[in-house]
């Protein structure tokens, strides 16, 4: 009855909102992928360990350095068309990627890492902010949570498929074969984001400031 009534109140989440979740949920099943397989893949092309640590530290910094400024940009901003970026590029980037490790182009490889970093920013940094202005007050929990989740529920579907894959036919289902499956199909979140129509808010709703003024109206 109580994990009935938990997905009652996920259910009633708005439709714009479950999309952008949906999309989220797409692009971490890329990201999932790439930490668990990319490596992997990078062996059986004979990169050397550190070559490998050094490729996959260029896509966090693509994070760090876009993830500051855009926490700040999008103060008083649109957002909606950040998650439309994100679902095209993460997965483009992540092709990309899979290309130029074939062709050991190293150099090009850093920069794609990067600007797959960065376009997953876009993604992860405004959805929370996007949930509080544009869902009702009583769904904040539900969409954050919701959100939040999306991550651990990537890991394992995306565990799910890998193995199925493998019992299908590992040797046409190699490394590389599954990236580009899980690059692929995270192109279904441009989809997601074509179903998303609302007329979005760009501020976050004044609780606090609500709750000085009461007090300032009964003489506390």
């Amino acid at each position: 009855m109580g994990f009935t009534n938990t997905i009652k109140q996920y259910a009633k989440l708005e439709k714009p909102i479950l999309y952008v979740i949906l999309t989220e949920f797409f692009i971490q099943l890329i990201n999932i992928a790439f930490m668990n397989m990319q490596p992997l893949f990078m062996e059986a092309a004979h990169y050397g360990k550190d070559e490998i640590a050094a490729l996959t530290a260029s896509r966090f910094a693509g994070v760090l350095l876009f993830a500051i400024p855009l926490g700040i940009l999008i103060r008083g901003k649109k957002v909606k068309n950040l998650f439309t970026i994100s679902a095209i590029l993460v997965p483009f980037f992540a092709l990309v990627n899979i290309y130029l490790i074939d062709l050991h182009q190293t150099f090009l490889i850093h920069v794609s890492q990067f600007l797959w970093g960065a376009s997953f920013t876009f993604m992860q940094i405004p959805i929370i902010p996007f949930i509080l202005r544009n869902c009702k007050k009583e769904h904040h929990t539900a969409g954050i949570a919701l959100s939040y989740s999306t991550y651990s529920f990537a890991g394992i579907v995306s565990g799910i498929i890998i193995i199925l894959l493998d019992a299908i036919n590992p040797i046409f289902f190699n490394e590389k074969m599954v990236l580009i499956v899980f690059s692929v199909s995270g192109f279904l979140g441009v989809w997601m984001m074509s179903k998303v129509q609302l007329e979005e808010k760009t501020v976050e709703r004044k609780t606090e400031t609500k709750t000085k003024e009461k007090k300032n109206t009964i003489g506390f």
